[in-house]
């Protein structure tokens, strides 16, 4: 099984990867000794719209995560995908106004091509101070 711990890391450098911050501080979550704790992992690469892909915990796979839209999105979404890719496999859970569509890592690029990856900043470290500006509340 692979490790999907930061799993989002290694696409720096491609997409633009950001990070989940703290909504009381702004920040990242730290340990005692200011540091950005060694288990935080919330990660995202960024879409329009507030869309975001993040990783799971369930083997291989990725998920787009649709907040308080749900309904009108998701079925979009998955329509663009699969108008481009038929042969990706999509699942679609919905929570309340949010959705989460898994797929899997191996069509990430595809995912991210029909979706629009953002790109601009790909360079810049998910840790960068710099995101803390860039990312609010």
């Amino acid at each position: 099984m692979e490790d999907m711990f930061r799993y989002l890391e290694k696409y720096t450098g491609k997409y633009r990867v950001l990070p989940l911050l703290d909504l009381e501080t702004n920040d990242f979550p730290r340990d005692e000794n200011g540091e950005i704790d060694e288990d935080y992992d919330d990660l995202y690469i960024p879409f329009k719209g507030g869309i975001q892909i993040r990783h799971t915990y369930i083997k291989d796979t990725l998920a787009i995560f649709i907040l308080d839209k749900a309904d009108s999105a998701a079925t979009k979404i998955i329509d663009k995908i699969h108008e481009k890719y038929f042969d990706v496999n999509l699942d679609l859970d919905r929570v309340g106004r949010d959705a989460f569509i898994y797929f899997s890592i191996n069509d990430m690029d595809k995912v991210a091509e029909v979706l629009g990856a953002r790109t601009s900043g790909a360079r810049i470290k998910w840790y960068a101070k710099s995101n803390i500006k860039k990312v609010s509340k």
